[in-house]
């Protein structure tokens, strides 16, 4: 069984982790982990070009400190369990 955990750092992730595992029945089972980060289209930056690539370059760093710590802290819950835990991060709009 594969089963798909969408986290955002909350406590309500980290139910949602806990219930993941709780689930698993066997090591054939997976746990995908998956954070999800909006499209920054860059709106209010600067209007030089390298400026503007620049703060561009330090807002995707800034989502990636921000997966990487909310990623890290559910593989902490997830650390003793006998299953396969996969992490993705993925940027997109939610289309709302």
């Amino acid at each position: 069984m594969k089963i798909l955990v969408p986290v955002d750092g909350s406590e309500s992730s980290d139910k949602a982790v806990r219930y993941a595992l709780s689930l698993v029945k066997g090591e054939e089972d997976e746990i995908l982990i998956l954070n999800a980060q909006p499209l920054y289209n860059g709106f209010g930056l600067s209007t030089n070009s390298f400026a503007r690539q620049e703060q561009l370059e330090q807002m995707r760093a800034l989502q990636q400190k921000s997966s990487k710590k909310v990623l890290d802290h559910s593989l902490e819950i997830l650390k003793s369990a006998q299953v396969t835990v996969r992490t993705v991060v993925r940027n997109g709009d939610p289309g709302y």
